[in-house]
């Protein structure tokens, strides 16, 4: 029995082939690579709002 609960990058690599020639390709590219990378769940991606990410440059 398989308890993997997360996806393979070849399953993203799809994932990322099946958004191509829609009109939301780059958004839908982003969202994936954003949530495969990170680790988040569709609910906290779903929380994401425009300028929720707050980057700070350390000097």
């Amino acid at each position: 029995m398989n308890d993997r609960k997360h996806l393979t990058a070849r399953e993203v690599e799809r994932l990322i082939t099946a958004t191509r020639s829609s009109r939301t390709e780059l958004r839908d590219r982003c969202l994936i690579l954003l949530m495969f990378r990170h680790g988040l769940r569709v609910s906290e991606a779903c929380a994401l709002k425009l300028g929720s990410p707050r980057f700070q440059c350390n000097k």
